[in-house]
């Protein structure tokens, strides 16, 4: 009976994992772990003659992470524990929990920060087997006595706190309180378990708490920069599809204060002569820009070469890190004051002094950044996929909303989803989410 009871828990938690994975697209987890593991069980519920017992028997667990949302996580693991009557050892009791399930769904209510302190509950199934030893007190021999394997199901409630040691690396502490509710025994077994371990990330590096110590903060203007882009991604063909609207509102209200003497054909001759005009001068405009955005980048390139700089070659030797986040400041300077090309050359010339710098993927970024701004759109899109195939990166998450940003405005929807939905996979947790599910949201 206890045995189908165990896979019928077992059953359940993966149902419960296969409905929370399709529910939030989850693929693969985003970080494998360990843990020491010490397990006690409450006196009032050990077996006759062992209620001094007040030891923790030793354990280890392996699991998986999975981040549902910035606050939620879900944890599926298993290894083995033990229970004894003394610190870490037995003396005459011990009770050997293998095999051992348990899934776990933990809530952060705070911001994360260096420390971020979680609320969890969750379900464990495991096989357990008794074991007890006595000393004959006249013979001075030790009888161990092993009893048939049982199965049983808890659950249980607990905290902790997880601590990162860098973006790879997290340590975490936690405890719980559980209660074996499938168990025959009156009162039913209670356990006290007390976990510690690390995780290690599988997912590329999310912001974390060195972030600020390498890059500089994110400025009121560089923020900025970036939220005027999320005002309104109505360009490209959803521009002329408005502009055609207004005419037409423009041409039927015109229509609507025509006197019924006035020649109606001549009146619709006007307005298609006046609707060919506007096209023609709209493509005229477009000329105009296209032939600025080819001069601006004639410019670039031959102030690139006078400068002797030639993006992706090396330029000299690598600067101190005190001058090269001068000349990163000098560049980023550059972009706030809307003088992109400049920009770009400053960016490229770092880039060629020391390529393999921690801000190198920065400086790739904000040269996509000011590609967009002069709207030369796919050599914005090839910048920012550049970000994305650095080992580490400060952008990963702002290269992803911006390529999409990029893509609504060629007006290349399919592409635009599918970055805004791989930022969402890959960084829940970031700042931009919340504005990738709005975009995803209207399209």
């Amino acid at each position: 009976m206890q045995k189908k009871i165990m896979i019928a828990v077992l059953v359940g938690v993966v149902g419960v994992n296969g409905l929370v994975f399709s529910e939030f697209n989850i693929t693969r987890p985003d970080a494998v772990g360990g843990n020491l593991v010490a397990t006690n069980q409450d006196r009032t519920s050990l077996p006759p003659g062992l209620s001094e017992g007040v030891g923790a028997g030793p354990g280890i667990e392996f699991f998986l992470k999975y981040d549902i949302n910035p606050k939620v996580f879900l944890t599926v693991g298993t290894g083995i524990s033990t229970i004894t009557d003394k610190m870490f050892q037995m003396e005459n009791f011990r009770s050997t929990l293998l095999p051992l399930f348990e899934m776990r769904v933990a809530i952060k209510p705070f911001p994360a920060g260096q420390v971020s302190p979680f609320l969890c509950a969750g379900f464990t199934a495991f096989g357990f087997q008794n074991t007890v030893q006595s000393t004959d007190p006249v013979t001075n021999t030790t009888t161990k006595v092993t009893g048939d394997r049982f199965y049983d199901a808890a659950p249980f409630l607990g905290g902790g706190v997880e601590i990162p040691v860098n973006d790879k690396i997290t340590f975490q502490v936690s405890g719980d309180y559980r209660i074996i509710v499938t168990s025959s025994a009156d009162p039913k077994p209670k356990l006290w378990v007390a976990k510690a371990g690390i995780s290690y990330t599988l997912t590329q590096p999310r912001r974390g708490m060195y972030r600020d110590e390498i890059e500089y903060p994110l400025g009121d203007n560089e923020l900025a920069s970036l939220e005027d882009l999320f005002l309104d991604d109505r360009t490209g063909p959803a521009t002329r599809r408005d502009d055609e609207d207004a005419l037409a509102l423009l041409f039927s209200s015109a229509e609507s204060d025509v006197s019924p003497t006035v020649d109606q054909d001549l009146f619709l001759q006007d307005t298609r002569e006046l609707r060919q005009e506007v096209e023609t001068k709209s493509d005229a405009l477009k000329q105009l820009e296209s032939r600025i955005s080819a001069t601006e980048q004639a410019i670039a390139e031959i102030s690139s070469r006078v400068a002797g700089d030639y993006p992706g070659a090396p330029s000299g030797p690598p600067l101190s890190e005190s001058v090269y986040n001068q000349r990163y400041q000098n560049a980023l300077n550059q972009f706030y004051n809307k003088n992109y090309n400049e920009a770009i050359r400053q960016f490229q010339e770092l880039l060629g002094t020391n390529p393999t710098h921690k801000l190198a993927s920065n400086c790739q970024y904000w040269i996509g950044e000011s590609y967009n701004q002069l709207r030369r759109y796919s050599d914005a899109i090839a910048s920012f996929n550049k970000v994305m195939q650095y080992d580490f990166s400060y952008k990963y998450d702002d290269a992803l909303i911006m390529s999409g940003i990029v893509y609504l405005r060629l007006g290349d929807r399919q592409a635009a989803r599918q970055k805004f939905q791989e930022l969402l996979n890959r960084y829940p947790q970031s700042e931009y989410a919340p504005k990738a599910m709005r975009y995803l949201g209207r399209m």
